[in-house]
């Protein structure tokens, strides 16, 4: 399966082209009049404030793709609700076509804040380096002094078995550790 942050992306893109079919959709459709919102003159102001709601889902491609885990997945999900709400608070829309393109926005938004919300941390490269040397450095420690080294922060020892660690012992070893130093999920740092 895709990498979330990809799809978290092409979920955004999904978005922005949604709301560009619906501005293109209305302008073909007559439903607006060119330079008015709303059936008044727009101000600079206002031609401001839609630019910058319109870069949202475009900025939210770049941070799904760059913020760290959980800081993605967390506001991945504020944005895609508040964007909702937005959308929603303008319901109904004159035009079918409107409602049905904002009808598919919720469910891209809706796709946001499930995949972001059930997103756990896969190990990284860093992650597993540091199991293998933090492996290494406890099997040396048993080997060079010849008992188990102790607890210490990670609350680990490695088993002996005739004088060496067996590959399983390393592998439940790296597997304590990789647990201990994996991010969290945000449901679980949520609850504590």
């Amino acid at each position: 399966m895709a990498d979330v942050r990809i799809i978290l992306s092409g979920l955004w893109v999904a978005v922005m082209l949604t709301y560009l079919l619906g501005d293109v959709l209305r302008l073909f459709a007559g439903d607006i009049t060119p330079g008015e919102l709303g059936g008044r003159k727009a101000s600079q102001r206002m031609w401001l404030g839609i630019a910058v709601i319109m870069l949202i889902p475009i900025i939210m491609v770049v941070l799904s793709l760059t913020l760290p885990y959980p800081a993605s997945g967390w506001i991945n999900i504020v944005v895609a609700v508040l964007l909702a709400v937005f959308n929603l608070s303008g319901l109904p829309y004159a035009g079918m076509y409107d409602n049905f393109l904002i009808i598919v926005t919720f469910v891209f938004n809706a796709l946001t804040v499930w995949y972001a919300w059930t997103w756990v941390s896969t190990p990284t490269r860093a992650n597993i380096v540091l199991i293998g040397a933090i492996g290494r450095f406890r099997v040396a420690q048993a080997d060079s002094d010849g008992r188990s080294p102790p607890a210490g922060r990670l609350g680990l020892r490695v088993r002996r078995r005739g004088g060496e660690a067996t590959e399983q012992e390393n592998a439940d070893l790296m597997q304590a550790v990789y647990e201990r130093i994996t991010v969290p999920h945000p449901r679980s740092s949520a609850t504590g």
